[in-house]
Parts: C-alpha cells; sequence; structure tokens
C-alpha cells in the first residue's frame, strides 16, 4: 500500500535466515513476478488502490474498469518496491529455492560476492591507475594499497 497508493519508495532487504518456509518464499516470488501477493487486500485496501488509479487512469485516458484500475496501481508498486535478498549460496536451500522459486532468478539482477586474489587485485589496481595520476616513486606503494583496503573490508564483512 506504501509503494502503490502513497508512491513511496520502499525497499525490503531480507536475509535467507529470516525466511520461515516456503510460503515467504511464495510470496517473494509473486512480487517479483507480478507486484502483488494474491488474496491480501481488504475491501477498504482495494477501495484506497481504486482512488488514487482512478486519477492515473484519467491521466492516461484509459478506461476506469476494475482490471485497468488494478494494473494501474500494480504499474506503481513496481516502480516504487524494491526487493533485496541476500542469501548464501553455500546454504542447503539455495539451490532448490533457485528451482521452485524462478522469479528469484529471472526478476533479479545476481551479484555474486566472493574473494579475490591479492595478485588480481594488485592487476585490477595497476590497470586503473595507469596514467590516470602521477604518483611518482609511490605508484607501487598505493597499488598495493588498494589490495591491502580490499582484503581487509572483505575481513571485516
Amino acid at each position: 500500500m506504501q509503494a502503490g497508493s502513497k508512491r513511496i519508495q520502499t525497499t525490503f532487504l531480507i536475509v535467507d535466515t529470516q525466511l520461515i518456509g516456503d510460503k515467504m518464499l511464495e510470496d517473494i516470488n509473486n512480487i517479483l513476478n507480478t507486484a502483488d501477493v494474491p488474496n491480501i487486500y481488504t475491501q477498504d485496501d482495494i477501495e484506497d488502490m481504486n482512488k488514487i488509479a482512478r486519477r492515473d487512469c484519467q491521466d492516461k485516458g484509459i478506461e476506469q474498469t476494475p482490471i485497468n484500475l488494478f494494473n494501474q496501481y500494480l504499474l506503481a508498486v513496481k516502480k516504487n518496491i524494491h526487493l533485496v535478498l541476500a542469501m548464501s549460496q553455500m546454504s542447503e536451500s539455495f539451490k532448490s529455492n533457485l528451482r521452485n522459486f524462478p522469479s528469484l532468478i529471472s526478476c533479479n539482477t545476481i551479484d555474486f560476492f566472493s574473494e579475490w586474489p591479492e595478485d588480481a587485485l594488485i592487476s585490477v589496481a595497476r590497470v586503473q591507475m595507469s596514467d590516470k595520476i602521477d604518483l611518482g616513486t609511490y605508484k607501487e606503494d598505493i597499488i598495493k594499497m588498494f589490495s591491502i583496503v580490499h582484503k581487509s573490508v572483505e575481513a571485516m564483512s
């Protein structure tokens, strides 16, 4: 309701340890796929949604049928809601969750974070610092510092 009716940008951060059963993943899968959770709205909620969606239909010149009103509401939800899922790829349930809830893959951007070897970090730093700034005799020390900072952040996280 916050994202769809009030048009407030909303982010949900969900960690895999917070997931209690498949019902939660099913709801997340539905939100990712359609921006809706079936049978969640009360009649009062629907009236509030329709009030806002009527203006959208009028602005766009769309007929105000129940389906069009609900679709306008869902467009606002899709625009304003963001889900961030933090899941360990090492967990027992990770692969089965991806198989059972396809929107976790098809409606998401997946970032895998893993360790980088020190020589790779130094190589990237060397390329990025190639000729951009004249660092004189400190250049190699600064390039190594990038690797040290990255490794220390990795260790802390």
